[in-house]
């Protein structure tokens, strides 16, 4: 059964810097289960809010953080890629798994 699904971009502040973060979610008041994606190479882009899309439309809360949002703006994201930290993205993984326990529409 496919369901009805609503997307949304929050913005969380992780380490002093605004990340953005894409969320489809089924529609409706009932909890769902919740699932986080994490992009590939290119960032958040349309194949990764097509994956977001799907998983909502089975049932799933999905949301994938920008992993890129310490890096400057435009920049290819072969060099963000080159950036990216362990510690950092643990920070980020932890403030989206915050914000998705902390909805209504995903059961604990």
């Amino acid at each position: 059964m496919v369901l009805p699904i609503a997307t949304n971009e929050v913005s969380l502040t992780v380490g002093g810097s605004a990340m953005a973060v894409s969320i489809a979610a089924p529609s409706g008041t009932e909890p769902h289960p919740a699932v986080l994606v994490c992009h590939h190479r290119e960032g958040v882009d349309d194949f990764t809010r097509y994956v977001l899309v799907r998983l909502a439309e089975i049932g799933l809360v999905a949301a994938a953080p920008n992993f890129y949002h310490r890096r400057p703006a435009g920049e290819d994201p072969v060099a963000s890629m080159k950036y990216l930290d362990d510690g950092a993205l643990i920070a980020d993984l932890a403030a989206v798994l915050a914000k998705l326990r902390a909805t209504p529409s995903v059961r604990p």
